[in-house]
This record gives C-alpha cells, structure tokens and sequence, in this order.
C-alpha cells in the first residue's frame, strides 16, 4: 500500500495520513487505558485536636403527672352543676363545678363546738397547774405529819398488845370475839361491830377488841371492883391495842386520801395534762380549720388551678354526695375525753391515737386536673451513671418529633429489679461500660409540654451530665467498632498511607467522642472510613 502512496494525489496523501493518525492516537489510549494503574481511594481527613465534650445520659421514659389538682367534695353537699368530662382541656381559671353545701354546716358547727370546748379545758388547766403548786406543798406537809403518827400509834399497839397479853392473859390463840360480859347487850356489840367494820376496822381487830373488854369485865369481878361505867369502858378498849389499831386504820384512810391528792396535784403542776390538752386544742383546731376551708371552696365552687387535662370525674348534677367508705374514729363523747384528760383517768398515749384518727368527715376525689406544668418522666438508671444525675440537671424531652426543655427533679437513692434495656444500656456497650439487671428510678420534669406529651406514652430523654475539657475529640463518624474493638484509620502524609490503630474512648456527646488513648494532638484521622479500607493502604486526600 505504501509503494503505491506516491501515486495518489496530494489531497488524498493528507487525508489518509490524517486517518493513520488518529488510528495511532486511539490505539495508544486503548493500549493507556489497559496497562495505566487504579486511581487511589480519595478520604476526608479531621485532625485531631483538643475540645470539650458535654456528657449525655440518654433514656426512654414514661410520661406521668407529677403533682394534679384533686378537687375533693364532703359528705352532705349537693352537687349543683358539673361543667366538665374526663378528657377535657382546661385553662386556669376554667369553672369545674358548684355545690350546696348546707348540709354540712351542722356538722361544722359541731366540729368548732368541740374546738372551743378543748381550748377552755386547756386554759383552765393552765389556771389550774399554777394553784396546784401551793396545794401540792400542803399536802406533802399533811402527808409527812401524818406518817409520823401512824408511826408513833405502830409502836404503842405493840407495847398494847405486849402489856395485855400479860396483865388480862389474853393469848392470841383464843381470841374468839364472843362477848361474855354484861356492860353491854347483844344489840350494842352488833351495832357496835357495825361501825367498827365501816371505820375500817378488820374483823380480826374487832374479835380481840371483845376478847379485851371481857377481860376488863372479868379483872373488875376479880379486884371486887362491883360496876365499871360504859365510858370507862369505852376509854379502856380506846386504849387497847384493838382501839389504836383502830385508830391506824382511820390514819391509814386519811394517808390514802392525801397521797392520791398529791398525785392529782402533782398531775396537775406536771405539764403532762397541758400537753395532752394542748395536742387535742392543735388537732381539733386544724380539723376545723380543713373542714371550713373545705367548705369555703365549695361554696365558691371548683376553678382550674392551671392547665391540664381532665383525668377523673367522681361527681352527679342534683345528687347529694355520699363517699363510699364509712367513718373512722372514737365514738366517745367528746366531754367525757377532755374529763378523762384532766382527771389523769386516760391513758394519754391511747386516747390521743384515737383521736388522731378520727375523722369528722368523709372526702372524696370529686375532678381531677392533670396539669400540663407537673408532668414529668421516669426512667431507670444504671450503677454506672446513677451518681453522675443530680437533681437540678438540665434536660432534654423528644416525644413524637418535637423536643421540650426539662430538668432532673428525683433521683432514687435505692436500686429495684429492671427488665428492660434503655438507650443508655446500648451506649455503655459501645463504650465499654457493663450492663446490671438492677437499676433505681429517676424523674424529669417536663418544661411546658403540650398535647404531644401524653400520659403513659415514653419519651426519648437526654440529660447533661458535665463537661469534659482540654480531650482530643474526633467526630463519631471517624470510628470504626469491630468485635467489641474501636478502630481510627491514621494517615501518613510522607508515605500517603493508612495505619489502623486501636484507640479508647472516653466521653461522648451526640456527634463527638472523647479519645482517652491511642492517638495524638495533630494526627490526621480519615472521616468516614469505608468497610474497604484495610491498614496499610494507600489513598488520597480531598482537598
């Protein structure tokens, strides 16, 4: 073909050298394209550098009302009108309910009776405690005096009995009390037996008193002394051991009467009555004061306190409100308890319990109004990040899309059995950290919810726990995680390759981990590494 080249014409020359020009141009790019090297995988690189990191402890949790308004109706009280249904939304000052409560004024009227009643026997024992004192000093004089006679009157009865035992023969062993003489008839000894007995004398003293007066009969027989007057005789027997014996038991009477005084006394001048009065005064104060604020709200009828959601509904236009359980409490007059206080005939401790629990009214839930401002949202903690919540916290709420501010406001200082697994539980595997079947209970409050946070339903929650600052830090899409490992891919710029290196992590944030160990301040770290990429590997870097 090329020996014959110089007979084409010239035109035709350059158009065929034109062809095998381009013949030889796109053999050589297929031949380039052929043997040419694979362009190297092109990375983001981050260097790794120093920052802070806000700790966060993420939960799911379920929305409760913390604190709803409980509107309660008494027994007795009409319901008029009820302007609401369970499931309505109510702002502050919406109207709720109103009643008749007429038939409950009795039974205040008898509660502030029984308050008045406590607070005059209260004053009066005041009063009374400050004459005690002088009454008590008397008596404990009367008692010391007394005492000293019954002394005297023991010793004279033994050396009595002694001396008759010796002079009228009258061995213990025959006193038999049959009256043998003839000063007196029978009439006279029974009636005198009589009032020996209700003096106090026993019938033992009133046998030897006989059995001494036939002795003096039979002694004046035997002197030839021919009568005795009744008079000397009664002289006689006074003084006989039997007649001061007598005697001792009169005193011994009078010593009983004057220490159970002194007790009364002493009760009186103690501030142990004082104080049981003064606690019955402060209870039926109290009760009285519920019992007419109860009543004053009622007259007023029910408004919204804030806003919220209506949850119960326990009341009937036009009925008469009756609770259903029955009347707690001491069923004694109330007199007769303040008498028993101040006569010290009451166990205080028992009494004062009874009364404690009685009820002067049955209350019942009439409305009740979740409101939007106490809700809230408990979750459960794990050992590991339960001493790092406080009250007081700062807080985040996400429920269906939208986030509301919170604030950590109960954190459980005892931990219960948990069957559930949280966000928290998933983060601390991917940073080491150890899952427990236990876990205690902590609560956010919930800033200015709305419709979306709803009773019942969960909530994602996310809570700062601290700040951590001048770490390395290096955004979490720069981490690898294999078989429990962490990995980062360094990149050397002499050698324009990668080294895989193990690190450990420290705290983390939504988009950054804190890197404890295994790199440097300053190394480039590829962002985003692809499965693909294996140590050793040479890439580029996107500029």
């Amino acid at each position: 073909m090329f020996k014959n080249f110089k007979k084409y014409p010239k035109t035709k020359k350059v158009r065929i050298t034109v062809i095998l020009c381009i013949l030889a141009i796109l053999v050589g790019v297929i031949v380039y394209e052929i043997v040419k090297p694979a362009p190297l995988p092109e990375y983001e690189v981050v260097k790794a550098e120093k920052g802070s990191i806000m700790e966060t402890f993420t939960a799911t949790g379920n929305v409760e009302s913390g604190n709803p308004s409980v509107y309660t109706v008494l027994d007795g009280v009409k319901v008029i009108e009820v302007k609401v249904n369970v499931g309505d939304k109510v702002k502050t000052g919406d109207a709720l309910a109103s009643f008749d409560t007429s038939g409950v004024t009795p039974k205040l009227n008898e509660v502030k009776g029984e308050y008045d009643k406590a607070l005059s026997a209260y004053k009066k024992a005041v009063s009374e405690s400050k004459d005690a004192v002088s009454k008590l000093e008397q008596t404990e004089n009367e008692i010391g005096a007394l005492e000293q006679q019954i002394a005297v009157l023991e010793n004279e009865i033994a050396a009595a009995k002694e001396e008759e035992s010796k002079q009228l023969e009258i061995p213990e062993t025959k006193v038999d009390g049959e009256y043998t003489g003839e000063a007196y008839t029978k009439q006279q000894i029974s009636d005198f037996k009589k009032q020996f007995l209700e003096n106090g004398g026993t019938e033992e003293q009133f046998n030897r008193m006989i059995a001494v007066l036939n002795a003096i009969e039979t002694a004046a027989k035997n002197s030839k002394q021919n009568s005795m007057s009744a008079e000397q005789l009664a002289q006689k027997l006074k003084d006989s051991s039997s007649g001061k014996s007598l005697q001792l038991a009169q005193l011994q009477t009078q010593l009983t009467s004057l220490k159970t005084q002194q007790s009364y006394y002493e009760l009186q001048t103690g501030d142990t009555v004082t104080k049981a009065l003064k606690t019955v005064v402060d209870l039926k104060e109290k009760e009285y004061e519920q019992l007419k604020n109860a009543v004053d709200s009622l007259n007023t009828g029910w408004f919204a306190t804030g806003n919220g959601i209506v949850t119960k509904v326990n009341i009937t236009p036009g009925e008469l409100f009756t609770s259903a359980k029955s009347s707690s409490g001491s069923n004694m007059d109330f007199s007769q308890i303040l008498g028993m206080i101040s006569g010290g005939e009451a166990d205080l401790t028992s009494l004062l319990s009874q009364l404690t629990s009685t009820s002067s009214s049955n209350e019942a839930v009439g409305i009740q109004v979740d409101n939007y401002d106490s809700f809230s949202a408990s979750f459960n903690v794990g050992k590991y990040d339960l001493l790092n919540l406080k009250v007081g916290q700062k807080a985040k709420v996400t429920s269906l899309d939208s986030e509301y501010e919170g604030v950590v406001e109960y954190v459980s200082a005892t931990a219960s059995e948990s069957s559930g697994i949280d966000i928290s539980s998933i983060a601390s595997s991917l940073t080491g950290a150890t899952n427990s079947s236990n876990s205690a209970i902590a609560r956010v409050k919930i800033l200015k919810p709305d419709e979306k946070i709803i009773i019942g339903f969960d909530v994602d929650i996310s809570v700062n726990i601290g700040e951590v600052d001048d770490v390395i830090v290096l955004p979490v899409e720069s981490l690898r995680f294999e078989n429990g490992q962490k990995f980062v891919f360094v990149y050397n710029e002499e050698t324009k390759t990668v080294e895989k290196r193990t690190v450990e992590l420290g705290s983390s944030e939504d988009t950054k981990y804190e890197i404890s160990s295994g790199i440097s301040e300053g190394e480039l770290i590829i962002k985003n590494p692809l499965s693909a990429l294996n140590d050793g590997d040479k890439i580029t870097v996107k500029k």
